[in-house]
């Protein structure tokens, strides 16, 4: 029975992962909102480095 139920989960998560990739591809927002993401973070990280040297 344990090894009937971890099957299971592999099988889900194979389909789960398949559909993630599915929808990376099919369309462009997915990828769009991951670079979005990626220059947030380093914009953040900027505007946290430069901001003692703000004029007053």
């Amino acid at each position: 029975m344990r090894r009937a139920r971890g099957t299971v989960g592999v099988v889900a998560g194979a389909l789960a992962l398949a559909g993630v990739i599915g929808a990376l591809r099919a369309t462009p927002w997915p990828s769009a909102l991951v670079i979005r993401r990626v220059f947030t973070k380093g914009a953040r990280q900027t505007v946290a480095e430069m901001s003692p040297f703000v004029p007053t």
